[in-house]
């Protein structure tokens, strides 16, 4: 049974390469002249690359596949289509949050600077990179010998616990809470994320496109503005998201 403490360690290490490798990526494109949007876009690509690469590295000398191979058992390999019913179902309740911030709060989704490089960094990192980590390889891990639940719980404390990695820009009062707040929502998002992760096969394509969807609210520049009110309702559509993704995938868990 693969132990807590080893995913722990897994999970310290990408941490600490992730934020390293992305910090470092950024000094290196602003040197040779790109702009920082550029930089920063470029530098989240590079990064979630290297991580992916080298988790699928890892699963290979834990597993002595293939490299191919090994990032298939990750979770690299396509879904049915009545799965991916699901994932759109589990998207609306964070689109009908905005269409009420839209349409009826008249908010403006302005899309942020090179909305197309952000799309693709997002993709890579939090879509495909996170996942391939945190459910392809960390709560598969843990899963074997546990219920899903307790694989659950215990991936969903390391998927927490890696968000205070966001400290390495600095720290203030604003910072916190918003750390506070991503912590508590990576942990609840965690359940439904595993969920679908085993309902699809142990795909992580599904879940990369709903993952992307959940943060998509960076795409947008200012659409909530200086009030609480938005915020509320954002924060309500993705909890209501997670909870129906949740309940669709339950029945169809192996417990």
């Amino acid at each position: 049974m693969f132990s807590f403490w080893r995913a722990s360690l897994v999970t310290l290490v990408v941490g600490l390469l992730l934020s390293m490798c992305a910090m470092g990526a950024v000094k290196l494109f602003l040197h040779f002249g790109f702009e920082i949007a550029w930089a920063k876009s470029l530098a989240g690509i590079t990064s979630a690359l290297l991580v992916i690469i080298l988790v699928i590295a890892l699963e290979k000398r834990m597993s002595g596949k293939a490299f191919l191979e090994s990032a298939k058992s990750l979770g690299f390999k396509s879904i049915a289509r009545d799965k991916w019913t699901i994932v759109l179902l589990g998207c609306i309740p964070l689109l009908a949050a905005y269409a009420v911030l839209i349409l009826g709060m008249k908010r403006s989704p302005v899309l942020v600077p090179l909305f197309p490089m952000v799309l693709l960094k997002f993709l890579l990192s939090q879509g495909i990179g996170e996942e391939i980590v945190f459910r392809g390889f960390i709560f598969q891990k843990l899963r074997a010998g546990r219920s899903f639940y307790s694989a659950a719980f215990l991936s969903a404390v390391l998927f927490s616990v890696v968000h205070l990695a966001n400290f390495v820009h600095g720290f203030s009062m604003q910072l916190l809470v918003g750390v506070a707040i991503s912590m508590a929502f990576a942990f609840l998002l965690s359940f439904p994320m595993a969920a679908l992760f085993e309902v699809c096969g142990s795909s992580i394509l599904g879940l990369a496109v709903w993952h992307v969807v959940i943060d998509s609210l960076n795409f947008f520049q200012d659409l909530l503005g200086e009030t609480s009110l938005p915020m509320v309702i954002y924060l309500s559509g993705v909890a209501l998201s997670a909870a129906l993704m949740l309940w669709l995938c339950h029945k169809k868990l192996a417990r």
